[in-house]
């Protein structure tokens, strides 16, 4: 996933160092907010991503930091969603969206509704479904679940598109002039 940096350079002031602190602050107060923002409204549905594991929300990072040229602060996933042995973590194809092939099978296993919970939680694995009798029709993989007799678990894919849809980039740009309006205010105090 692309980091997001955004970076201030202080011009001289009286008081530099009020300047670097409430700069400091703001920034940092920016970056929180981000991080809340983004988890409250872009990881619990539309818009957005459905939030069913906590690895996007924990893996992604905000710190800020004081440099010898300004400030910056800085966003990243790490953990689950992140970049893993060369290829884009789900943190990045949530993000900018990709086409997602199998890697170690002939098919992806798309589960229907039929086989998920309300939350969109897979109920019963492929494998499962084939160690109870399930059978292959016409793309589709049948099987039991519960009481409510055959019906069709998964539909067998070559291939598919997940659009981008959780939108860090755009709140971070949404944000942006907020941002400068109170760094502006910090300078003109203390230049």
């Amino acid at each position: 996933m692309a980091t997001l940096v955004f970076e201030f350079k202080p011009p001289e002031a009286k008081d530099p160092k009020a300047l670097q602190a409430g700069a400091f602050n703001v920034f940092q107060t920016h970056g929180n907010t981000f991080d809340a923002r983004l988890k409250i409204e872009r990881m619990r549905g539309r818009p957005g991503v459905n939030r069913r594991s906590g690895h996007l929300a924990q893996g992604w990072n905000v710190q800020t930091t004081a440099t010898a040229t300004g400030i910056e602060t800085i966003n990243w996933l790490s953990g689950p969603a992140a970049e893993q042995n060369g290829r884009h973590g789900y943190g990045w194809v949530q993000e900018h969206g990709a086409d997602i092939v199998p890697v170690k099978a002939k098919w992806l296993c798309i589960p229907t509704k039929e086989n998920q919970t309300p939350a969109g939680v897979t109920r019963i694995t492929p494998r499962e479904a084939l160690d109870q009798g399930g059978f292959f029709r016409k793309g589709i993989l049948f099987g039991k679940v519960g009481k409510r007799g055959i019906v069709p678990l998964f539909i067998l894919k070559k291939r598919v598109r997940i659009p981008a849809r959780l939108g860090a980039t755009d709140l971070w740009n949404s944000m942006l002039p907020a941002l400068e309006d109170q760094i502006w205010d910090v300078v003109e105090r203390c230049v």
